[in-house]
């Protein structure tokens, strides 16, 4: 998994690289409600991917953040939870498994 990710983010960093100092990779899953323990081990898993691709020297040279937001597993606040991620700036984003 950590290597798809790390690909997603090589590709979409070498289109979008103009002028950015960070590559924003958004996180959109439960993080409150009866499914939050999934959404937190996502979560986990999305900050430790970064943490190896940072301690690499990043993505091209710029480093990765993550942006995380709480769709609640709920079909409309997922949708506005993407359009936030979107109105960010993020380049991927992962997550929405409800």
């Amino acid at each position: 998994m950590h290597r798809v990710i790390a690909l997603a983010i090589l590709v979409l960093a070498a289109v979008f690289s103009s002028a950015r100092a960070e590559v924003l990779i958004g996180v959109s899953s439960a993080m409150t409600g009866r499914l939050a323990w999934i959404g937190e081990q996502g979560q986990r898993g999305a900050e430790r991917a970064v943490a190896d691709l940072n301690a690499a020297g990043g993505v091209l040279g710029q480093k990765v953040r993550l942006i995380s937001v709480d769709d609640f597993c709920d079909p409309e606040q997922a949708v506005a939870a993407a359009q936030k991620l979107v109105a960010d700036g993020v380049v991927l984003v992962v997550g929405h498994y409800c």
